[in-house]
């Protein structure tokens, strides 16, 4: 089934105001989260229970409230609860997902995309984080990729921006500005 995002960002949006309004700091929402998740995903029969419709939604919400009730906020039960009276349980993970993207977010860090011509070591990948860090005044969670066409340097791109230092680049440059100089001569 061909899930809506609008309802996953809906959602989780409204569980990061709620945490807000009720005074759950967001690295304990956070924590939460990615622990149900870790649930959810590590127990297979439990995420069938929450999102079979052959399961009766008074069961359901009787094993929300009594799994959920003591281990862990208020916050999250209710939240659980409000997705099975609208039949969104089967978005809770995309939900989840989507809440710590919106928790990085509000801390300020920034998920990006670093593709170079060889792979990087490790060494080399804290280094080019931190210069990130310091040039861009934000904290960066950066994805690593390799792609040899673009020969060397290296090419960063995080929301809108793009920052491009590959040969590859200075290549397609330099033969535009040569080009300019032939028809300027």
């Amino acid at each position: 089934m061909e899930r809506d995002p609008d309802v996953s960002k809906n959602y989780a949006s409204a569980l990061l105001a709620a945490a807000g309004k009720h005074n759950v700091s967001l690295d304990d929402a956070l924590s939460e989260a990615l622990s149900l998740r870790e649930l959810i995903l590590s127990q297979s029969r439990f995420k069938v229970f929450l999102e079979g419709p052959q399961f009766r939604a008074d069961d359901k919400r009787k094993m929300i409230r009594d799994a959920f009730q003591n281990n862990s906020s208020e916050l999250f039960m209710y939240f659980l609860l409000l997705l099975l009276r609208r039949g969104r349980l089967d978005h809770l993970i995309d939900i989840l997902d989507e809440f710590e993207r919106l928790v990085e977010k509000e801390g300020g860090v920034t998920e990006g995309l670093v593709t170079t011509a060889v792979e990087l070591s490790d060494e080399e990948k804290d280094t080019l984080r931190q210069k990130l860090d310091a040039y861009c005044e934000r904290k960066f969670i950066m994805q690593f990729k390799v792609d040899p066409t673009i020969v060397g340097g290296v090419r960063v791109q995080f929301g809108d921006t793009l920052i491009d230092a590959t040969i590859q680049s200075q290549l397609v440059d330099l033969r535009r500005r040569m080009s300019l100089a032939r028809l300027a001569s």
